[in-house]
């Protein structure tokens, strides 16, 4: 492999989760690394570590429910130089406790839980990692961006469980569907006034992207070209601080598909880096329930 391939970042962030229980695996995903008041935290899928639709409690794996996670990253037992800039190295299952005596060592959303499809697990990276390898996804890019319906996204998993090279991601992109700082309701009716009534109502963003099956938990990428200000990104004009390119910035964990439309949305989920912020803080303690507060029903 050459090293200027793992010197994408974007590339390098994401890694291959396996969902298991006694009897082997039940399940793959996506997850990636978060860092918060100088701590790192595995970020993916509600649904990923506990095996239920995170809006109906349905069973995704015929009654199966993980009981371990094991994460596919760099093997420690090494990474050969080859010289003149190559490395070798190979991508190997490593497991990743999700639960103590039957408790979730997860934290999840303090108001929304399960509705917010996103949970933050502390742990700490190994040293004799490469500094480029897996390295925290909203510590990849400095400033930002303007985000609007229309803005450019990247998800970057392993749909289907396809990888490619010695275990690397693959990119999906699409577009911002929805307006950022407004939340979403699924499953509502059709209302004479604003949007939908009644449903679940959840803090995400909607993506047009096509997904599938094994990016659940994927970090998803926001990218810009053009004229812009880094430091008031939507604001107009030209100033000092212009500049002139593209740009990406993390946007947050993508989710599963719409609930209930599926088949005809094409649309899928995105829960923000607000989001995730308020995750890491609050460390909440996680649950194998779904969980609804009043305020969400």
């Amino acid at each position: 492999m050459q090293t200027s391939i793992l010197e994408d970042s974007h590339i390098a962030c994401p890694f291959q989760v396996l969902m298991l229980d006694s009897q082997g695996v039940i399940g793959l995903g996506t997850a990636f690394f978060y860092e918060h008041a100088a701590e790192n935290f595995i970020i993916t899928n509600w649904h990923n570590v506990v095996g239920k639709h995170p809006y109906t409690g349905e069973a995704l794996h015929d009654e199966r429910s993980p009981s371990l996670m094991a994460a596919k990253w760099p093997s420690l037992e090494g990474i050969e130089d080859l010289g003149d800039g190559l490395l070798r190295t190979h991508f190997q299952a490593q497991p990743i406790s999700i639960e103590d005596e039957g408790q979730p060592l997860w934290f999840e959303h303090p108001e929304f839980g399960s509705v917010c499809d996103v949970v933050a697990i502390p742990f700490q990276k190994p040293d004799n990692w490469p500094p480029v390898t897996h390295k925290a996804a909203n510590k990849i890019e400095e400033g930002s961006i303007p985000i609007r319906p229309g803005t450019s996204v990247a998800v970057i998993g392993f749909p289907l469980g396809l990888s490619t090279g010695p275990g690397l991601p693959l990119f999906k992109t699409g577009c911002l569907s929805s307006i950022p700082g407004f939340e979403i309701r699924l499953g509502g009716e059709f209302s004479p006034v604003g949007g939908l009534k009644s449903g679940i109502r959840t803090p995400a963003l909607l993506l047009d992207v096509h997904t599938l099956p094994g990016m659940s938990g994927s970090p998803v990428f926001a990218e810009h070209s053009g004229l812009w200000n880094p430091a008031d990104p939507l604001a107009s004009g030209i100033t000092g601080n212009s500049v002139i390119g593209t740009g990406r910035m993390f946007l947050g964990c993508h989710s599963s598909r719409v609930l209930g439309l599926e088949d005809r949305s094409g649309l899928g989920l995105c829960f923000g880096e607000d989001v995730i912020k308020e995750i890491c803080q609050a460390r909440f303690p996680g649950s194998r329930c779904v969980g609804i507060s009043s305020e969400s029903a």
